[in-house]
């Protein structure tokens, strides 16, 4: 009877595998914060801007934040059939250019504000496509993850992207809040459209990687 022997990994491949990992998983994650970072600075200066600004009561404050809400669990089945059919890469571009584009309709917003529906409008019109924006990002970042780390490591994919999720949002509303007190309004509405950039750089980091050969189209 024969024996097949598998020869022990050395400490040092084990490390190398280790380090490979890391910086993938690092980048998603660092993607996933920067999303919820701008979502989360939307979140600390909208309110009082509704409210103060264009002088909106409590209950129309409350459906402009919830469009965004709207928007990402009406846009997850779009944003999943694209990850599944063209790959996590092009749902996470536009994801990125959706969220962009949010910062730019909000800081247009900003100076419409003598017209205070035109202004409402494009704050909303911001709101569904920073919701949109969120499901595209979010989930052609997990499909792509899982594809670059292999099913071994989908948990750690997992992991990481909440560990961007609740990070961003954490340090997103005081951050919103510094800048539109310490600098001003429209400087806060533009961070929301700059970061996006960031996470497009830090999505050049990532390889590609080809579809499964039955869910290529």
């Amino acid at each position: 009877m024969s024996h097949s022997h598998q020869l022990p990994i050395s400490s040092e491949e084990n490390s190398a595998g280790k380090n490979n990992l890391l910086l993938p998983l690092v980048t998603i994650s660092g993607i996933v914060f920067l999303e919820f970072l701008i979502m989360g600075i939307s979140l600390g200066v909208i309110p009082a801007y509704v409210h103060s600004t264009l002088g909106c009561g409590n209950l129309l404050v409350g459906v402009v934040i919830g469009t965004q809400y709207a928007a990402i669990l009406f846009s997850r089945h779009a944003a999943g059939r694209l990850a599944d059919s063209k790959g996590g890469k092009r749902s996470v571009t536009l994801g990125i250019i959706l969220s962009c584009l949010s910062g730019l309709c909000c800081l247009l917003s900003y100076f419409l504000t003598q017209n205070p529906l035109l202004s409402l409008g494009l704050l909303i019109m911001g709101r569904i496509l920073l919701g949109i924006g969120e499901s595209f990002v979010v989930i052609g970042i997990f499909t792509w993850g899982f594809i670059i780390v292999g099913p071994a490591h989908t948990g750690k994919v997992m992991v990481w992207n909440g560990i961007g999720m609740y990070g961003g949002m954490a340090c997103g509303a005081p951050l919103g809040m510094l800048i539109a007190s310490g600098i001003s309004l429209p400087a806060a509405f533009a961070a929301i459209a700059l970061f996006p950039i960031l996470s497009y750089l830090a999505m050049l980091q990532l390889r590609n990687v080809p579809l499964p050969a039955s869910e290529e189209k």
